[in-house]
């Protein structure tokens, strides 16, 4: 069965994920893992004009929300798996595959959608019960004090809470299961 084409848009953001080979745990300690990702998704930046608007590592996947002014998706996509791939096949002397597959993506089409996208991205940790709190987990740009994301997509963000402790509190609330199942739906 052939792969679904990219949809590519300059307007609308991405929901992005990728799964490590064989749903097997990164072999190197997730704190270094989380800096290889954070060199790459800078040079992502510069190099494809990326906009990165959420980034959370956990121990077998990532998500992120992503726009692309230069509707360039499929281009700096090959460029981040590849980059992030080499280096921590380098980093943890490995040779065979780092990511299972293909990296998956979902575009987003209006604000309601990013905002659960949002909400679901950072809230990965906690459904996972890893934390209790969204801003307690140290593999997220949320928490990431170096600013490597921009929260915000102009038109997008009308479902997003406007201050940084409304934006918490809403972040850890928790979704009902209506949500749940719908965001696993989307991601298929």
């Amino acid at each position: 069965m052939p792969r679904k084409l990219t949809e590519v848009s300059d307007v609308f953001p991405y929901h992005i994920f990728a799964r490590s080979n064989n749903k097997d745990w990164f072999e190197l300690p997730l704190n270094q893992i989380y800096e290889i990702y954070f060199e790459t998704i800078k040079k992502t930046k510069k190099n494809y004009s990326f906009v990165f608007h959420s980034f959370v590592l956990m121990g077998n996947h990532y998500h992120a929300l992503i726009a692309t002014p230069k509707a360039n998706i499929s281009e700096g996509m090959r460029y981040f798996m590849t980059e992030s791939s080499r280096a921590i096949a380098r980093s943890s002397s490995r040779i065979n595959r780092i990511y299972g597959s293909r990296y998956k993506w979902t575009i987003i089409k209006n604000s309601i959608h990013y905002a659960h996208a949002y909400k679901y991205v950072y809230r990965n940790p906690v459904e996972a019960g890893i934390c209790l709190s969204v801003e307690d987990y140290q593999f997220s740009s949320l928490h990431d004090k170096r600013k490597i994301t921009s929260p915000n997509i102009n038109g997008f963000d009308e479902y997003l809470p406007d201050c940084h402790s409304e934006m918490l509190a809403w972040l850890n609330e928790e979704p009902e299961e209506k949500f749940k199942t719908n965001m696993r739906r989307a991601l298929r």
